[in-house]
């Protein structure tokens, strides 16, 4: 900011009345002078000239007093930044710095801590926002910085989301390094929630939308209707336009928030796990118990909704589950949708963990028999499966879809199917039960 050193300062009001006063013990002795309006002085503030102006809108003009130059004080202090008062009642014209509002210096999510001897040192990861000076930085933390939330620093944890107010003045470098005046603790990391987003609804000024999920030993609630806006930390997207019906969300909500059913709160940070596409779907097979989940193989066909043919999977307590309470359900034969991280290892077959898993059909065989009457529709074909009640089927007889949704063992294509072929189909674990029972085929099996 300029500065300006006023060495004589004359109050403008109304018509131009120029006095000079003096004080000479209690009493006060006025002295008329002589003024002359001078509209071609020229007043500039960083090089910008500036246009004089009366509290009313007025132009006013510089004057020259007995060869020195008077300006308005109003005009001047107020361009310069500082807050004009007129006190009527003693004289007095002051002259205030006005209270500044400090500007956030970064908002994001705390990561590598480092203690050192009096504080702690860690990055601030976010996104630049219209409220923040920067997307990064390095934040010093001691016990000069003003606490919210929390009532030591030894609180602050990794994936903390934090604001934090600096100094006016830092050394600009990247990323920009500061202690912090004053920090904010959003969220302390917990998950409020993690789960499947459904019912998304577009508002004004963001999106809200309901996270079901499953209540976990990392997480807060089971089921949460969200709020995500521009001030929203994102992960793994740009822009909460990116989310999906179908996306498997991280919720990190604010500390404090009022409980209803479902709870309802904003989103300090969302990060998405999986964008709603499924990584692949098939049988299970080759189940190994592991120390904290299990791993299996799902077989499969590529299909225009899946990224793979065949994949390793494992399954643990962070997994969403879909029609089943726990992963010890699983079981050779169940035929099961996986939905995979954004970023997975290539190989072959993939290796990864299973963000959601849905049970399509536990393995159960729901008819097998003689196809007859094979019917084509649209989008597939229906045909009548005629056999015995067996120990390990559900129905004697079904009529049955195929499409492209299928899988489909010993053949390529459902045009394969012949009449007098026999196959074993696995149904849905909920059909509509009439005779004979209908159904679309999560699985099929030619056996001759």
């Amino acid at each position: 900011m300029a500065k300006f050193k006023f060495s004589k300062i004359l109050i403008f009001a109304g018509a131009l009345l120029v006095t000079g006063l003096s004080t000479v013990g209690a009493a006060t002795v006025f002295k008329t002078v002589n003024a002359v309006i001078r509209p071609d002085i020229i007043v500039k503030l960083d090089n910008q000239t500036l246009s004089l102006k009366d509290g009313n809108g007025n132009t006013i003009n510089p004057l020259i007093v007995e060869g020195s130059t008077y300006l308005p004080v109003r005009a001047i202090a107020e361009a310069v930044g500082l807050d004009v008062t007129w006190d009527s009642e003693s004289s007095t014209v002051s002259l205030n710095r006005p209270e500044k509002a400090a500007a956030l210096g970064v908002r994001g999510t705390v990561r590598d801590i480092v203690q050192g001897k009096d504080g702690i040192t860690f990055l601030v990861e976010g996104k630049k926002q219209k409220d923040t000076r920067y997307d990064i930085a390095t934040v010093t933390v001691n016990s000069q910085t003003i606490l919210e939330n929390v009532d030591s620093y030894s609180e602050i944890k990794e994936g903390s989301v934090v604001e934090v107010v600096f100094p006016d003045f830092v050394a600009e470098s990247y990323p920009v390094m500061s202690a912090a005046v004053k920090l904010t603790v959003i969220s302390n990391g917990e998950i409020g929630v993690r789960g499947t987003v459904k019912d998304i609804v577009q508002g004004k000024d963001g999106v809200t939308f309901l996270v079901e999920g499953k209540y976990q030993n990392d997480t807060l609630y089971d089921i949460a209707s969200i709020t995500v806006n521009s001030q929203t930390i994102l992960e793994n997207i740009d822009s909460y336009s990116e989310i999906k019906e179908g996306s498997v969300v991280e919720i990190a909500m604010p500390q404090f928030v009022v409980q209803s059913y479902p709870v309802m709160s904003a989103a300090v940070k969302l990060t998405v796990i999986s964008n709603g596409e499924i990584g692949v779907r098939g049988t299970v097979k080759n189940i190994e118990q592991g120390k904290d989940g299990i791993t299996f193989l799902v077989e499969g066909k590529y299909q225009n909704d899946t990224l793979y043919d065949i994949a390793s999977i494992t399954v643990n307590s962070q997994t969403i589950l879909e029609n089943i309470d726990s992963y010890s359900e699983i079981k050779e034969g169940s035929v099961v949708e996986i939905a995979m991280p954004q970023f997975v290892v290539q190989s072959y077959p993939v290796m990864s963990a299973a963000v959601k898993l849905t049970v399509i059909s536990n393995g159960e065989i729901g008819v097998r028999g003689t196809v007859k009457n094979i019917e084509q529709g649209k989008d597939g074909i229906t045909f009548l499966v005629e056999g015995k009640k067996e120990s390990d089927t559900r129905f004697d007889i079904a009529s049955i879809t195929v499409n492209s949704q299928t899988i489909l063992e010993n053949i390529d294509l459902y045009s394969e199917i012949k009449e007098g072929s026999i196959v074993e189909v696995v149904m849905p674990e909920y059909v509509v039960m009439t005779y004979p029972v209908m159904s679309a085929a999560i699985k099929l099996k030619v056996i001759k």
